[in-house]
């Protein structure tokens, strides 16, 4: 069966979208990311950078349609196609991205967690609960004398 070119660039850019929102902002990927994101090294980098994660997410989708795997028998992976395939999948994905960003369900503007800030209240929050803890507790009698 012969599919058409556009088509399989049509199927290329939204699965490289799809792929790119899902494992960048899907809860099914929440524990995943959270663990790459605590290592804090080049595959946080890629899983937290869209533009980065949708050229690899894009070279998944190439693969599936320059070498027609899902679609016919052909195994062997024209270099051109692949290509072509690749990098106007990912800018399509990212312009996909840009266009929908606003009522999509992909976070806007993410701003870094400051741990620092974070230990600094729990302190405060820890020193608040201990003043509290020593005053003479309310035992609920009234009247006694």
């Amino acid at each position: 069966m012969l599919v058409p070119y556009w088509l399989l660039f049509v199927l290329a850019a939204l699965t490289t979208c799809q792929i790119t929102e899902t494992v960048r902002h899907g809860s099914v990927f929440a524990s995943f990311r959270a663990w790459v994101e605590s290592r804090g090294d080049y595959w946080a980098e890629l899983i937290g950078c869209g533009f980065c994660f949708s050229h690899w997410a894009g070279v998944i989708a190439a693969l599936l349609v320059s070498g027609h795997l899902v679609f016919g028998s052909q195994i062997s992976i024209d270099p051109f196609l692949f290509v072509l395939f690749w990098l106007s999948a990912v800018r399509s994905a990212n312009l996909i991205n840009d266009l929908t960003k606003a009522f999509s369900r992909t976070p806007v503007g993410l701003v870094p967690i400051d741990f620092d800030l974070i230990d600094d209240i729990d302190a405060e929050n820890e020193d608040d609960h201990d003043e509290t803890s020593t005053a003479t507790p309310n035992t609920g009698t009234q009247g006694e004398d």
